[in-house]
């Protein structure tokens, strides 16, 4: 039965040997634990900003397991392996938000090698990259706020702009979608604006730019159907990345602090609910729709899975994908590749102490699907029992 496609540890961690299955078992055991990450988060930001070397720790452990490496061509080799056991990937070079216009271009062209790669190697999938790495916050929330920038900060924008131009522009001449990633509720409205004026000018023969979604807002779902009735005026096509959502207990606190209502649902099920709404609403609209599936959330993907079965759409169709974590639901995603449909996984990479602060925000991000982890703990503890026999 298809229900059962997860379950099957064979195909799930095929691609790890006995050594690496009992890593996994030890950081799956220790890191999504809550306390351990509320006591990392602070002392590992201290080692950061006192500049004490923390690599050694770091990179055999944690790094080693979550990300492709720290350049470009490290990474490559990560693409190789996946690709061997049909999963492709999403190349994710792991900036934060930026603080300076020097870094936001090493970004810039960072993600710009990206695309040229991509052109080369058709196991990287999709190209992405985050707003705030190429401009900074301050800047994204007024705009969105409608607020007046002052000349030095309009200067900062419009180069921007110019920057998710170019890069849309080298993905669409490429035919390589890109995905761009969301981001507080704050700076939200501006990232939208610049990425519908990019759909337009993109997405007119199919979906190359794609939004990402954060379901775990109360506006999203309605967001996504007027998405809809515009693309459909405008007679072009929509790319979307669906999530559940990044900064669920940072939204809730600065809407207390700020004393307006929290721009979030107050329950994981009204999230799931919305959630899978989204898939569906978009599975009824294919012929305007490309999806990304970004979940760990074993429903949501069977969700798919069966509404592309009810429709009889083609498993490798390419406005299909399914996505997870580099180093996370392996058993998601090698079942999914083994039956034939589209995955990618997100592989980030990047020098360590740029990396930190991105795999600390996806240790935070986690602590929510505990249920998940401890289920792929006991499949990778069943494997481990296997490979000893």
């Amino acid at each position: 039965m298809m229900e059962l496609i997860f379950e099957n540890i064979e195909h799930a961690f095929a691609h790890k040997s006995l050594k690496e299955l009992k890593q996994s078992r030890f950081l799956f055991k220790v890191i999504f634990k809550s306390w351990v990450i509320a006591l990392a988060k602070p002392l590992i930001n201290m080692a950061l900003f006192l500049h004490i070397p923390i690599k050694w720790a770091v990179k055999p452990t944690v790094y080693k397991y979550f990300c492709g490496g720290e350049n470009i061509h490290e990474a490559l080799n990560v693409v190789q392996k996946l690709s061997s056991f049909g999963v492709k990937t999403v190349l994710d070079f792991a900036a934060e938000e930026t603080t300076s216009q020097q870094q936001a271009e090493k970004t810039f062209k960072q993600v710009m090698e990206i695309i040229q790669l991509a052109s080369e190697n058709k196991s990287i999938a999709f190209a992405v990259f985050k707003p705030s790495a190429l401009c900074r916050v301050s800047i994204l929330n007024k705009v969105s706020k409608n607020q007046i920038l002052s000349t030095f900060e309009q200067k900062e924008y419009d180069t921007f702009v110019s920057y998710v131009d170019y890069l849309c522009q080298a993905a669409f001449k490429n035919n390589l979608p890109i995905l761009i990633d969301a981001e507080y509720a704050s700076m939200q409205n501006a990232i939208d604006q610049v990425l519908w004026e990019m759909m337009l000018k993109y997405n007119q023969q199919k979906a190359i730019v794609f939004n990402t979604l954060q379901m775990y807002r109360k506006d999203r779902l309605a967001y996504l159907k007027n998405l809809y009735k515009k693309a459909s005026e405008h007679n072009i096509y929509i790319g979307v990345k669906f999530v559940r959502g990044a900064y669920l207990e940072q939204e809730r606190l600065w809407a207390k602090e700020g004393n307006y209502p929290s721009p979030v649902h107050e329950t994981k099920q009204a999230t799931d609910n919305d959630f899978n709404e989204a898939l569906a609403f978009c599975m009824e609209h294919l012929d305007v729709f490309s999806l990304f599936c970004g979940s760990h959330n074993e429903e949501s993907c069977m969700l798919l899975v069966r509404r592309m079965n009810e429709k009889n759409v083609s498993k490798n169709d390419e406005r299909i994908y399914f996505s997870q974590l580099y180093g996370m639901s392996d058993h998601i995603s090698f079942n999914l590749a083994f039956e034939g449909y589209n995955v990618a996984k997100y592989v980030p990479f990047g020098p360590v102490n740029i990396t930190i602060p991105y795999l600390l925000r996806r240790a935070d991000e986690n602590k929510s699907i505990g249920g998940q982890v401890n289920r792929e703990l006991k499949l990778i503890e069943q494997t481990i029992k296997q490979k000893k026999k």
